[in-house]
């Protein structure tokens, strides 16, 4: 078996920490492996204590012999007997049984079902799988439902094979299983049924905080069209650092080798904030380009991961920064710092000059533009040539004004006062920013108002923030110019002032920006956001979200929703999610996921729970004090309860047919439903047994304080006279007992080895001396025991070895330690 063998890598999972990890690479094996070697490595796991690592390991290694053609008592070396007539069942026979003895099996389990060991029942569920038939669907079902491990699986299998009509009512609590395997496997069988909602339930799992549930994802996810998986996949990348986790990613890319998927991956690593996932990231690059190669896609020459490189400057360098720009005006945190980090590596390039330049207009990122800008001109020291800066060109009077500081302006600042004025458009614009950057007079004031005035959308932003600077009321007359500039910069500019001033306006403005194709202007629309309060934005952006293909700017705008969480959110983005783009799809998933989280954390369940659907997704129908129906809907732009937006209705028009449609019982919205209603009942019952807990305790803490009280009130009482008055005579002395003075140290301290004081331990010791009084002295790790209670002594000689069970109790002030000898013999 090479190193580069499916099974190699299998074997590997099976030391993995993560227990789902380990009995999928065990699943896996037997479906796929032929080697004897994976039998020799299944087989201490068979044997184990472990049930289901036990079961699922004795499956496999049945499964590989039937494929190598052995019997099953080869591999144990010896012929184990065939059962009898009387006997019963047991697993190797259940698992790989002799077609002769099909029938006798079949019967007996029909026979004995209430006597079926429970070690042996997911066993009975592989072999009803492949021989039984619908009259053993009941007691399948049964054990379906009574079991909460990972041996449900066995089960899910059996039915799927002989009734998936029977399977279909059991998939919701299947689907809700906290058990990532089961998970899985349930969206599979889901996926026979209605592949789009098996999809959201894939992307449910893969979008879960829990690594094991991301692997459990991944391990299915080849089984659905590889364009949506490939959007959850680069979702995952962003943000992952499960080396685990990384490398099924990179299976699956691998194994469907695109050139965007590659360079895309180059996207991702001169821009991750950590290091390590940064060489994972290079790692799955350059074996996807070993898999291009392979496969024909690209020529060997045009593979290799330098043409790609040289490709990807020449192909994804303006789409990247394009992108760049959303990521940079959304992201925070380390993520911002690694692509500002990027830009100042790469400033030489004419392109990244220009995407410093459009940053540096976006008021989310002008700062971080600046400070590039001015580290840029330091750089080529132009800020520190002698002379006029007059003298200089275009391009260095910006990189100067660009590096100017404060002490610099005190010098020059009638030279950029006249440069706003009349320089060039590109060096007036630089100037300007210049002058809001430095200037803490209103000197500047009339130039930059004169700005306004002109039609170049660059220089009003410029002068802008000159004039909001000095007094935010003087834009006001410019206000209408500024929301309907064609500059995404300008009106967001402009629907921050607009906000103080003329809301509805603002919002107006907003609307416009997030129905725009740019993604530029909806990340600056996304980024004013926040200027306004939620319930007067949810509405439009849950719109927006329905349509965003763009994974930053749908998180942000996730983000603001969930500021104001409640449960009629969650099943608006339940309703959202099935619409979505597939590369938001992750993104949102995890949004409902952390929704989810939050409204049990804070009781939102139990708010509403008198308010919530007899059947989710269809139209609450509640009555009012008359009888009768209140409207469908409330009109447009009310509130609901909890601050959102209720959606419009136009007169009597009939509701939607997919409003009134019936819910589907396995949708994620019904799954989540149960797990809410089940996590909310396991949160009362805690809270119920730790008040009773507490009840309890206090109760018996007031027994046990009154008894001891009572129990040393005499005594504590006795202590407060003297013998005299007490009219007894002084205590007598007791003989010194150097056991009992050493019994104050009992309980001190640990023996080498493992073993305690008072418990039981076997240790191999050497004799040191058979004493008078019958004790004998061993020593073991350089501590002496001293060993009482032996009914009879072996001979023995000095220094040899023995093996003693003991029971160590006290440890004497010599160092000593006396033990009860249980068990001595010579050591053969």
């Amino acid at each position: 078996m090479s190193d580069t063998s499916p099974e190699q890598g299998l074997i590997a999972q099976l030391a993995s920490d993560k227990r789902s990890v380990v009995i999928g690479a065990v699943v896996q094996l037997a479906k796929i492996s032929t080697d004897p070697e994976v039998i020799y490595r299944l087989r201490k796991l068979a044997e184990s204590n472990d049930r289901e690592l036990s079961f699922f390991a004795a499956q496999a290694i049945a499964k590989i012999q039937a494929r190598l053609g052995q019997k099953p008592e080869e591999s144990s070396g010896g012929a184990a007997p065939s059962p009898g007539p009387g006997a019963f069942l047991d697993r190797t026979t259940l698992l790989a049984p002799l077609k002769v003895e099909i029938p006798r099996l079949l019967a007996l389990i029909r026979e004995r079902r209430a006597q079926i060991p429970d070690e042996v029942k997911p066993a009975v569920a592989v072999f009803l799988s492949k021989n039984g038939g619908e009259e053993d669907v009941p007691w399948l079902v049964e054990q379906l439902k009574a079991t909460d491990s990972n041996l449900v699986l066995p089960f899910l299998e059996a039915l799927e094979a002989l009734s998936p009509t029977a399977l279909q009512p059991l998939l919701p609590d299947l689907l809700a299983s906290t058990h990532p395997l089961v998970r899985g496997r349930a969206i599979t069988a889901l996926r026979r049924i209605d592949p789009e909602e098996a999809e959201a339930h894939l992307a449910e799992l893969l979008a879960s905080r829990r690594q094991e549930d991301r692997l459990a994802g991944l391990s299915i996810a080849f089984l659905f069209p590889f364009p949506k998986v490939r959007e959850l996949l680069f979702a995952i990348l962003q943000e992952e650092t499960d080396p685990e986790v990384l490398k099924g990613c990179g299976t699956l890319l691998a194994s469907n080798p695109e050139v965007d998927s590659a360079l895309r991956l180059l996207d991702l690593i001169d821009t991750t904030a950590d290091k390590k996932q940064a060489a994972t990231l290079t790692t799955l690059f350059k074996v996807l380009c070993q898999a291009l190669a392979a496969t024909g896609l690209v020529p060997a020459a045009e593979a290799t991961p330098e043409a790609m490189l040289a490709r990807w400057r020449q192909e994804r360098l303006k789409k990247f920064l394009a992108d760049l720009e959303v990521q940079i005006t959304l992201t925070a945190g380390p993520r911002r710092d690694a692509l500002a980090t990027w830009l100042s590596r790469n400033m030489d390039l004419p392109e990244v000059r220009a995407t410093v330049e459009r940053l540096a207009l976006n008021p989310a990122t002008e700062e971080l533009a600046r400070q590039l800008q001015q580290a840029y001109a330091k750089e080529k020291q132009l800020a520190a040539l002698a002379g006029s800066p007059g003298q200089y060109g275009d391009e260095d009077k910006r990189q100067f004004l660009r590096a100017l500081d404060e002490e610099g302006f005190k010098l020059w600042a009638d030279w950029v006062r006249e440069e706003a004025r009349s320089g060039s458009p590109m060096v007036r614009v630089a100037a300007l920013h210049a002058l809001a950057r430095l200037d803490s007079t209103n000197e500047s004031l009339p130039i930059a108002e004169a700005a306004m005035r002109e039609s170049d959308p660059s220089l009003q932003a410029a002068a802008s923030r000159v004039i909001e600077k000095a007094d935010a009321r003087k834009l006001l007359p410019f206000l209408p110019a500024m929301l309907a500039s064609s500059d995404t910069r300008l009106r967001a500019r402009g629907i921050k002032i607009a906000r103080q001033h003329d809301e509805a306006a603002a919002l107006q403005a907003l609307a416009g920006m997030l129905a725009s194709p740019d993604p530029a202007t909806r990340a600056n629309a996304v980024g004013s956001l926040f200027l306004f309060p939620v319930e007067k934005v949810s509405s439009l952006l849950l719109t927006t979200l329905e349509k965003e293909d763009h994974s930053a700017i749908a998180r942000q705008i996730l983000v603001v929703l969930l500021s104001n969480p409640s449960v009629e959110l969650l099943d608006q983005l339940d309703r959202v999610h099935a619409r979505s783009n597939p590369s938001v799809s992750m993104t949102i998933a995890q949004a409902r996921m952390d929704l989810f989280d939050l409204i049990l954390q804070l009781g939102l369940d139990d708010e509403a729970a008198g308010a919530t659907r007899a059947k989710r997704g269809a139209p609450r129908a509640e009555k009012t004090a008359a009888g009768q129906a209140p409207p469908s809907s409330p009109p447009a732009g009310s509130l609901s309860q909890t601050g959102t937006p209720a959606p419009a209705v136009t007169g009597a028009e009939p509701v939607a047919p997919e409003a009134t449609a019936a819910p589907k019982p396995y949708a994620v919205a019904q799954v989540r439903a149960a797990m809410r209603s089940r996590q909310t009942a396991k949160r009362e019952e805690a809270l119920n047994k730790d008040k009773a807990a507490g009840g309890e305790w206090r109760t018996y803490a007031l027994v046990l304080a009154l008894i001891t009280v009572l129990a040393f009130l005499p005594s504590m009482f006795l202590r407060l006279l003297t013998p005299s008055e007490t009219g007894s005579l002084p205590a007598r002395p007791e003989p010194f007992d150097p056991r009992k003075a050493d019994a104050e140290l009992i309980h001190r301290s640990e023996i080498p080895d493992g073993v305690r004081m008072n418990r039981m331990g076997r240790i191999i010791a050497r004799v040191k001396e058979v004493r008078p009084d019958g004790l004998v002295a061993i020593e073991h790790e350089a501590q002496t025991y001293l060993l009482e209670g032996i009914a009879s002594l072996p001979f023995l000689v000095g220094n040899d070895e023995v093996e003693v069970e003991l029971l160590p109790y006290q440890k004497l002030k010599d160092g000593s330690i006396v033990a009860e000898c249980h068990s001595f013999k010579p050591r053969s």
